[in-house]
């Protein structure tokens, strides 16, 4: 539903960190990005009949946590 809104705000963060001269914290977001993308390719290539589906993901790392539903 909101993956592409969750998408468009790490981008934003990690392009900010980015302006900030804060590459390593960059680097975390972006390393987010792209494992976001490798679950969203993965689940469309492996359930690409099914009509309507919930799916819930979580990753935290420390203080940070993303909820992909």
């Amino acid at each position: 539903g909101r993956n592409q809104e969750v998408r468009e705000q790490l981008v934003q963060q990690m392009q900010q960190l980015s302006l900030r001269m804060e590459y390593e914290k960059a680097r975390v977001i972006r390393d987010r990005i792209h494992a976001i993308t490798q679950v969203q390719q993965q689940y469309a290539g492996l359930h690409s009949n099914i009509a309507n589906a919930d799916v819930i993901g979580l990753a935290r790392d420390g203080q940070h946590a993303c909820l992909i539903m």
